[in-house]
């Protein structure tokens, strides 16, 4: 019998004042409510069954090891009577290209044993697992309780991990080909945002070795959300950064003039514009009037100048829902349940898990004897 305690809550410092400082324990400084959905949930694990479990798996994002929920757990867990080792890991340490660092604890109850003698913190590898440590690196420095300082990251390559159980897989074993117009038109980043906050976007093609972590907020904001993809085969990553700086002053002018509203053109004069992929629809807020004709005569000049905008051949896309699930290790046979929309969908991936990581972490845990 065994436990998955998951908790996607990032942790945060509470804010201390003169009260606190007064109450806190100079031992374990107060836990705050995000901590403390982890520190009770596993809690309430063993308040609720009448022999705690004999296998444990936590898991939450990185930092946690720093907060000050750990130390309280780690006392309660020797308590009751486990033994337990904590490991930071990320897709890309097993083939997958993508950076998703998270915080797991296996633990076994006595008299179960781990297969390898607890370390006393962090790891940065699975030891039971084939793989190599790289160049800097070594078991000793990987099972200490900090984070290895990180050689100076180069552009578009995999971030350095100190131990990989396997090469990485290209970003093209796990992207689709869009089958028809209307599947790229409906998954394109929306040109406003191209625009607009273009140069942050991680953009990425079918021969990357690597993609950024995908949050809840994908497909909503462009900035530390995740990556997108270069639709447009017949340009290189090159290509499409060269095309940015070409025309950096373009859409800096561009932008400019999307910030104006005119007031003394006819709406008349300007023709509807046609169907579009590229402008988002106007969103109707329910007890809000119409939008005034110089807002609507704007907004079709914003549609117009958004096809022309020089960025539109590049086709920059959203990672579809079938590849987001891919990348975090779900099978083809998994499929997407049809009352759910992909916008929910990929709020779900954004707060989830990669299961490959979990797969070796549950194998590691059962390997207890």
């Amino acid at each position: 019998r065994g436990y998955w305690i998951h908790n996607h809550f990032p942790p945060k410092e509470r804010k201390k004042n003169e009260e606190q400082k007064r109450n806190t324990s100079p031992v374990h400084p107060p836990i705050n409510s995000t901590e403390s959905i982890l520190f009770w949930g596993v809690n309430f694990v063993f308040l609720l069954v009448k022999s705690p479990p004999k296998y444990l798996l936590v898991e939450n994002v990185k930092g946690f090891e720093a907060s000050n929920a750990r130390e309280p757990l780690m006392e309660m867990l020797k308590n009751v009577g486990y033994t337990y080792q904590e490991f930071i890991l990320s897709p890309d340490q097993f083939g997958i290209p993508n950076s998703r660092l998270r915080y797991f604890l296996a633990a076994v109850l006595n008299p179960l044993q781990l297969p390898i003698a607890p370390t006393g913190g962090v790891m940065y590898h699975i030891p039971t697992m084939d793989g190599h440590f790289n160049e800097g690196y070594s078991m000793e420095e990987c099972c200490k309780s900090f984070l290895p300082v990180y050689p100076e990251q180069t552009p578009g390559v995999p971030p350095t991990r100190p131990w990989v159980h396997c090469s990485m897989q290209p970003v093209s074993n796990f992207i689709a080909h869009i089958e028809n117009e209307d599947e790229l038109i409906n998954n394109l980043v929306p040109m406003k945002m191209i625009c607009k906050r273009g140069q942050v976007l991680d953009i990425v093609d079918e021969t990357s070795l690597r993609t950024m972590c995908f949050t809840k907020a994908y497909s909503h904001f462009a900035e530390g959300t995740g990556s997108v993809v270069l639709g447009n085969s017949s340009y290189s990553l090159d290509n499409c950064a060269e095309l940015f700086v070409a025309h950096k002053k373009t859409i800096d002018e561009f932008n400019t003039n999307l910030t104006t509203v005119p007031s003394s053109t006819s709406i008349s004069s300007v023709a509807p514009p046609p169907t579009s992929p590229f402008l988002n629809p106007t969103k109707k807020t329910k007890g809000h009037e119409p939008s005034s004709n110089s807002q609507q005569l704007h907004q079709q000049q914003q549609h117009h100048a958004f096809e022309e905008c020089p960025l539109s051949d590049l086709k920059i896309r959203w990672f579809k829902v079938r590849e987001l699930l891919k990348l975090h290790g779900f099978g083809d046979d998994y499929t997407q349940p049809p009352e759910v929309s992909d916008k929910q969908m990929r709020k779900c991936i954004g707060n989830g898990l990669n299961t490959i990581v979990v797969q070796h972490v549950l194998q590691y845990l059962l390997q207890s004897h």
